[in-house]
């Protein structure tokens, strides 16, 4: 990730391959892989992903 100066010099991040939505593979902690989804992006270097284990949504922020 970079940071970058818009025009108005607001702080703008450039995540590279990173983006909302897309489908990832993310590895816990406790070594269980699962199938994701970016669901927010969050400077500097943290993304929020989503996946679904036995019932509800789970939701972790995650440092990448």
């Amino acid at each position: 990730m970079t940071l970058q100066q818009s025009g108005t010099g607001e702080e703008v991040y450039d995540y590279g391959q990173l983006v909302k939505g897309a489908n990832i593979n993310f590895r816990r902690s406790d070594g269980k892989v699962h199938k994701a989804v970016i669901t927010k992006l969050d400077p500097p270097g943290y993304v929020t992903v989503e996946w679904f284990e036995r019932g509800p949504t789970t939701r972790e922020e995650v440092k990448y």
